[in-house]
Formats: structure tokens, sequence, C-alpha cells
């Protein structure tokens, strides 16, 4: 598929959280600690994570794109639509209600970062992308040997004429 937005669109979209979570950036202090990840690390650090380009742990599959023409009149646009697969993860070493809540908090807090990235540049700079909107989240808390650990899988979903 030549001229494809995706590569670009999840890049930007890398360089946009690197910004927010700068010492200078637009996210909470509270999160300042956490890791933002271009597809699956090698080694997982325990900390707060915002992996860009996958699904989970064991999931590699960073999202998908479609092309398809949207005329057949002299310059020939295509629409390309995909979604970014991205999830965040949260950790708290004790598993009470207040860590499970605490860890849930954060972690819709990592994800409401990346919406607020979204809605204030809709198409992250990159040229030909409409417009982008998170349109899937399946969060799961769960009780570990380490406490509390929470995942948050979502999709970016994106638009481009191209």
């Amino acid at each position: 598929m030549a001229d494809a937005v995706y590569p670009s669109l999840l890049g930007a979209l890398y360089d946009a959280c690197v910004t927010a979570f700068a010492p200078d950036g637009t996210a909470p202090d509270a999160l300042a600690d956490t890791e933002i990840f271009y597809g699956i690390p090698e080694e997982l650090p325990f900390c707060d994570q915002l992996i860009l380009g996958a699904r989970n742990y064991e999931d590699s599959d960073s999202g998908d794109s479609e092309q398809e023409w949207a005329t057949v009149a002299p310059g020939l646009a295509r629409d390309e639509s995909g979604d970014i697969q991205c999830f965040v993860y949260t950790a708290q070493g004790d598993s009470g209600n207040e860590a499970r809540r605490e860890a849930h908090e954060r972690a819709w807090a990592l994800v409401e970062v990346v919406s607020g990235i979204y809605r204030t540049n809709l198409d992250f700079g990159v040229p030909n992308v409409l417009w982008t909107s998170l349109a899937t989240a399946q969060p799961d808390v769960m009780t570990t040997e380490v406490g509390t650990e929470v995942l948050i899988p979502f999709t970016l979903h994106y638009t481009a004429r191209i």
C-alpha cells in the first residue's frame, strides 16, 4: 500500500506523547514517571507505561489501515482509514480496594493525556489526516502476585484523504 498515512501518524503520536510527558508538558505531574514505548519494549519495567503500536504484551498487532478509491475523477484520490492499537499499564504494590482504585484512576489519566493530545490537534500535524478519535477502550483491573495491575488497551481511529 503506497503512500500510507499509518506510519507517519504512529510516529507523530509517539512524538506528541513524549512532548506531553516532558517536564514542561501537559501531562499531570503525578504521571511524570510514565515510560512511553514505540511498540513492545524488550524489557518491561515495573512502572506506569504507555505503549503505542501494540495491543498488549503478547499481541504485537500494531493496528491496521485500509485504502479505497475516493473518486474516479482526475487525481484519483484515495481514502485511508485505520486504527492504531495502544495500551496503558499501571501497577500498585498493594491489592486492596484503594490500591486498585488508584491504579485504575492513574491508567485512565494516561488515556486522558492521549485523548487531550488528539482533541487539540485532530491530525497530529500529519498531512492528509482528516481526523482521529478514541474508538475503543477495554479496561482490565487484576490482582496478581505483584499487587494490582491495570491494563487498558485502546484504539485510536483515523481517517485520511490521500
